[in-house]
């Protein structure tokens, strides 16, 4: 998959719009490298997964190197408002959103302080079905007057419609403006029936100084679970817990009573076994739960409502 978008980015710059793409390591990624790609190509712009954005832009050179490029695409997840807010002012923030089948979403041209919303052409004859609340899924349905545009349904002839899992809010006050905001994955359910969308929690708590990464979960539990990667492991969880504590206070304000994340069931993981990361940087999170089973199992054993 990897290499199909690759090939679609490398054919979109490099043939319709006659750049150069520029391309890091074919191994493992690391920000280090991503930010010596950009550094020593002599890049003008980026389109990579969040992830590695916002690792660059919590370092002085790394900030400094994004914020002397032309635009800056994210794609693949959400970006977090407090990376786009140190950007912004500096060098246009775009998203990329697309699927690797049908190539990128077009869309209308935006305000750009609206970085992160979409507004979608007509072409792409999507349809936002409602999920939960004020969150629905993108889905794209076949159209025959369409056709054209629509390259999904030319690879995948038998189908009359795709289910992305991409979960979107619209605009407050523009109509027809979408936020992604995560994936169907990230749906929480829990044995009282209540609903929880993990993506806000995490992208917040990732923000805390000395996070590496935050997973929410608790499918079927009575309540959710918070596990958190610290980048420093010479730290101890109660300094930890003294740092993540009171954004999960302020995070609890705007849930109901019954997925509110409790103290109790905060867990850190250790040095020897970090958070799984998929292929674009990103929270693996069936693999980063089933390595921590028996210790979250362990947390809701002693837990008491």
């Amino acid at each position: 998959m990897q290499k199909l978008v690759g090939m679609y980015v490398a054919l979109q710059f490099t043939v319709f719009f006659g750049g150069v793409a520029v391309f890091g390591s074919a191994g493992d990624t690391s920000p280090a490298l991503v930010r010596d790609t950009l550094r020593y190509g002599n890049c003008q712009a980026i389109l990579s997964p969040p992830f590695y954005i916002e690792a660059l832009a919590s370092e002085t050179l790394g900030l400094e190197i994004l914020r002397g490029l032309d635009y800056v695409y994210f794609a693949g997840a959400p970006m977090s408002p407090v990376t786009a807010k140190k950007l912004v002012p500096y060098v246009p923030v775009m998203p990329g959103m697309g699927t690797t089948e049908s190539g990128m979403y077009f869309i209308k041209p935006r305000d750009e302080q609206d970085w992160e919303y979409y507004t979608f052409r007509e072409s792409n004859g999507i349809e936002f079905e409602h999920l939960d609340e004020d969150m629905y899924e993108l889905v794209l349905r076949r159209k025959p007057e369409l056709a054209r545009w629509q390259q999904f349904f030319q690879i995948h002839a038998e189908l009359d419609e795709s289910r992305t899992g991409d979960v979107w809010v619209q605009h407050k006050t523009k109509a027809g403006a979408w936020k992604m905001v995560g994936r169907t994955d990230d749906m929480v359910v829990f044995s009282h029936g209540k609903k929880l969308h993990t993506g806000a929690a995490e992208m917040e708590l990732g923000q805390c100084r000395g996070v590496a990464g935050v997973m929410v979960g608790g499918q079927q539990k009575a309540r959710p679970f918070v596990l958190v990667e610290w980048r420093d492991e010479g730290i101890d969880d109660e300094t930890k817990l003294d740092v993540v504590w009171p954004v999960i206070q302020k995070l609890n304000e705007s849930l109901s009573e019954f997925v509110r994340m409790q103290k109790e069931l905060v867990l850190f993981t250790s040095a020897e076994k970090k958070l799984a990361r998929n292929a674009k940087g990103g929270l693996a999170r069936k693999a980063s739960e089933a390595l921590y089973a028996d210790e979250i199992e362990k947390l809701y054993s002693v837990f008491c409502m």
